[in-house]
Parts: C-alpha cells; sequence; structure tokens
C-alpha cells in the first residue's frame, strides 16, 4: 500500500504578529494531523506521513484543510501546503549521526 505525505510551510514573521511561536504553531497543527492519523517523519513537524490505509487519502486532507482554515493564523501564516503520493520513504537521518 501507498503512503500519503501532506508538508506545509510558515511565514514566521507573520505568525508572530498573532503572537504565536513557530513551536508553539507546529504543535497545534501536529495535534490536528495526530487525530487525523497523519505522524511527523521527523521530529521537527512540516512533514506527516498516513498511518490509516482505510480512509480516503483525499478526504482526509480536506477535513485537515477544514480544520487548519478555522485557525486564523494558519490562514495567514500559510505559505504552502501539499499532498502527496509517497511509495516508500528512506530515512537517512541515522546516518548524519
Amino acid at each position: 500500500m501507498k503512503n500519503y505525505a501532506i508538508t506545509y510551510t510558515l511565514n514566521e514573521s507573520k505568525l508572530q504578529s498573532y503572537g504565536i511561536s513557530t513551536e508553539e504553531a507546529h504543535e497545534k497543527v501536529k495535534a490536528i494531523f495526530k487525530a487525523k492519523n497523519f505522524s511527523p517523519l521527523h521530529k521537527n513537524g512540516k512533514f506527516y506521513i498516513s498511518n490509516n490505509f482505510n480512509v480516503s487519502p483525499m478526504r482526509t486532507a480536506f477535513n485537515i484543510v477544514d480544520e487548519l482554515k478555522e485557525l486564523e493564523w494558519f490562514k495567514k501564516s500559510v505559505q504552502g501546503f501539499a499532498m502527496m503520493e509517497v511509495d516508500s520513504i528512506s530515512d537517512f537521518t541515522d546516518d548524519f549521526k
């Protein structure tokens, strides 16, 4: 089965204008992704992989978008938000340690 991933970027200066730190923003976004069965690929977030193969990934993505659109600071600071189909993932992080 294929994995689906969602990635996003935020404008940090716009976040700060809402009084939200980058870390706080990513923690709030992470909670939304987690509730929809997406896990961060790395500790810093921004790239999430689906853990649920029984639900339509496109429907789940739209649900995530709808929930994030309710957060004014997210709407105003998001620079990119994309979903992709992932055939395989090779994580080389440990090779740098």
